[in-house]
């Protein structure tokens, strides 16, 4: 379901049965049941300080280094985990609601109220690198960063008249995101903004 290459080599695939960790050159190591993988990896992503994270379809997992198995992260509430993203020295957890692993913590970003932020998928622009794009089952929602923050992030809300279950978003060199509905209609939307101004309260 996900791979991520980190910086020391290592290859960690998430599989149906569990996560798979290759070392080139090395022999091959699988981690299932007994290392803790109680759930379908659905994704992988590695903090700087060598914090390993597992999105899974129940619950986030992380990587405990003294005894080689993963851990249930229980700040998380368990639920699917499609993406995580690094950003940085944070992680970013979308699932009913936006969470951030920050020094070891969570801090809840946006909470999802009656099911209506249940994120897929981040994407970070690379045009514009303050603003976040997170894909849920009712469109495309907008964070803009907000760094004196404790959370980072605020929330701005759906972007309007546009509408579909989103698990995809691709930005290219223009900034125009590019994403497919479940029903696999592909859309370009092209957003326009003059700057990212926090929004008066």
């Amino acid at each position: 379901y996900s791979m991520y290459a980190d910086s020391n080599g290592y290859v960690w695939l998430g599989t149906d049965n569990g996560v798979s960790k290759i070392e080139l050159n090395s022999p091959f190591t699988y981690f299932n049941t007994q290392n803790g993988i109680d759930a379908t990896p659905l994704s992988v992503a590695r903090l700087p300080d060598g914090s390993l994270y597992v999105g899974t379809n129940n619950n986030l997992l992380q990587f405990n280094r003294a005894t080689s198995k993963f851990d249930i992260n229980n700040a998380i509430p368990k639920d699917q985990i499609f993406s995580l993203l690094a950003d940085g020295n944070t992680l970013l957890v979308p699932s009913n609601g936006l969470s951030m692993i920050k020094d070891g913590k969570v801090i809840l970003v946006q909470p999802s109220i009656s099911n209506n932020l249940k994120i897929s998928v981040l994407q970070i622009s690379k045009k514009h690198p303050n603003i976040l794009y997170s894909g849920s089952s009712f469109g495309i929602s907008v964070f803009i960063r907000y760094p004196s923050s404790v959370k980072a992030w605020t929330y701005l809300g759906y972007l309007p008249n546009f509408k579909g279950d989103i698990f995809t978003i691709v930005e290219d060199s223009l900034g125009r995101l590019w994403t497919v509905t479940s029903y696999g209609s592909p859309h370009r939307l092209t957003l326009y903004s003059a700057q990212c101004e926090k929004p008066a309260r």
